[in-house]
């Protein structure tokens, strides 16, 4: 299935010309798969990518559909998930600007894939991305390296969802964010806080990590009280203590 031709709003293929302008401030060309790749590569890649925009709630693949994704999200939060016959929701796996997204039919099926929030994605018939992938060392090393890290957020996740309590997997979450926001170049203010944007709604982490708004409500408020974060309007927060963070995501 082409899931190219059947949602979001697509643009004409990418061209080499106005690939140079769609590349520039692109997340993957930092530190994604297309950091690596080289311009043969790079204009294979243009040349059978489409930028998508979604809207957020929009669906790749409804959890009925069988099918693949396959990408890299320029902005915005795609989730995996699937709702139960109670209507719970429960979602297993968040793709941020710059993951690689490579899900075939059998890890789709079941599944709903969907944007949590308004965004655009890059994306690659299946096939043509596995060809990019390992067509050199490079970018072989490269797949490897970001499916091995992003394994290494799902056995902790596992961990965290099995034995952890609300609060520890929410500042595991929190944490997450902050040390991505820092490895894609922002800095500590003035007063050394990290300022971030929940990249979807509260209604979407709670799913995520397994609970309720109201029980999220509470424990955001929890770290906000004892100096860990600050809560701003809408989606925005403040991490005021990434140790103190950290801690809470150990504990």
């Amino acid at each position: 299935m082409s899931i190219q031709n059947r949602h979001g709003s697509i643009q004409p293929p990418v061209n080499l010309e106005s690939g140079r302008r769609v590349c520039v401030d692109c997340a993957s060309r930092q530190t994604g798969l297309c950091s690596v790749i080289d311009p043969a590569q790079l204009s294979q890649l243009r040349q059978h990518g489409r930028i998508v925009t979604l809207t957020a709630g929009q669906e790749l693949l409804g959890q009925e559909e069988v099918g693949t994704v396959a990408g890299s999200m320029r902005s915005g939060i795609l989730k995996l998930s699937r709702v139960q016959r109670n209507g719970t929701e429960f979602v297993t796996q968040l793709f941020f600007p710059g993951d690689l997204i490579l899900l075939s039919e059998k890890s789709t099926e079941g599944f709903a894939v969907e944007a949590a929030s308004k965004g655009e994605i890059c994306l690659i018939d299946y096939n043509d991305l596995l060809e990019i992938v390992l067509s050199c060392d490079r970018t072989r090393q490269k797949a490897v390296k970001l499916i091995a890290e992003e394994l290494e957020v799902c056995q902790d996740w596992v961990v965290k969802m099995g034995v952890s309590p609300v609060a520890e997997r929410l500042a595991f979450l929190l944490l997450g964010l902050a040390e991505r926001s820092v490895a894609h170049g922002q800095v500590p203010d003035a007063f050394g806080e990290i300022t971030l944007s929940l990249p979807v709604s509260r209604k979407n982490i709670a799913a995520f990590l397994g609970t309720t708004i109201e029980s999220l409500s509470r424990q955001m408020h929890a770290l906000a009280r004892s100096g860990t974060i600050r809560i701003g309007r809408g989606r925005q927060l403040s991490v005021r203590s990434m140790e103190k963070l950290r801690r809470a995501a150990q504990s």
